[in-house]
């Protein structure tokens, strides 16, 4: 813990707030002048989500209730539908997706930090199971029959959440999951935000792609699990959609 974090944990809750609100402003900034590659490979490189020591950790958001129950729906959903080819776009750590992957009939697991893709690669590369670096909020989407987004849209700007919904669009199935705020917090969905950790949460925000300037339609929603540890407050739930961009 850094002598700032410590002294700042001894402030009033009001300039504590202040503090913190300070600083996501600066990290904003300083993100949105980095490239997407740069800012996630620092995060990773210096486990801002979490891990304490070396390796990759792609956070709380990978373990814990809402993964497991999320990681039970679509194998479930690969079950009765499969085969499928599984595109995971943010496939991160592979936490989530190890669970169900091997229901899957090929699974394409994509991320835009190298080294994370290639310790993927070497630990659950096979046949089947492929890893590749590619950045989608700027490169062609791989083929496949079920997109899967898990909590990867709150951590980038509409024009990169948009970019992505736009490449979705030829998928038959679109799975897009994201950290809601609690009831009591929530104000208006989409505000947006520079790439980076953080997400929309802090302004009582979230990402909903059927609201503009998203607007996708046929999107249903299919999961929704409370928050075990919430970040600002009791009532936080962390929900999956069904979008079939087809109709």
């Amino acid at each position: 813990m850094s002598t700032k974090t410590t002294l700042a944990a001894y402030l009033p809750e009001g300039a504590r707030k202040w503090v913190n609100a300070r600083r996501l402003r600066s990290m904003r900034s300083r993100n949105s002048r980095r490239s997407v590659e740069e800012v996630f490979a620092d995060v990773y490189a210096n486990g801002r989500w979490g891990g304490g020591g070396p390796g990759f950790n792609s956070g709380t958001g990978s373990r814990g209730e809402a993964a497991v129950t999320y990681a039970a729906y679509v194998k479930e959903l690969l079950d009765i539908n499969g085969p499928l080819c599984v595109v995971d776009v943010g496939c991160g750590d592979f936490e989530v997706a190890s669970a169900f992957v091997d229901s899957a009939y090929e699974y394409i697991g994509l991320d835009v930090v190298p080294p994370l893709i290639e310790r993927n690669r070497a630990l659950y590369g096979s046949d089947s199971v492929d890893f590749r670096r590619l950045d989608a909020t700027a490169a062609d989407l791989p083929d496949g029959d079920l997109c899967l987004i898990r909590q990867v849209l709150q951590h980038l700007s509409n024009e990169q959440i948009d970019r992505i919904l736009w490449q979705c669009r030829h998928y038959p199935a679109v799975l897009v999951t994201e950290h809601w705020p609690a009831p009591e917090l929530a104000r208006e969905p989409n505000v947006d935000k520079a790439h980076g950790p953080d997400t929309r949460l802090d302004s009582g925000s979230w990402v909903d792609i059927r609201q503009p300037p998203f607007s996708c339609r046929n999107v249903t929603e299919v999961l929704c699990v409370p928050v075990s540890a919430p970040q600002f407050h009791p009532g936080e739930t962390i929900r999956t959609f069904l979008w079939r961009p087809y109709g």
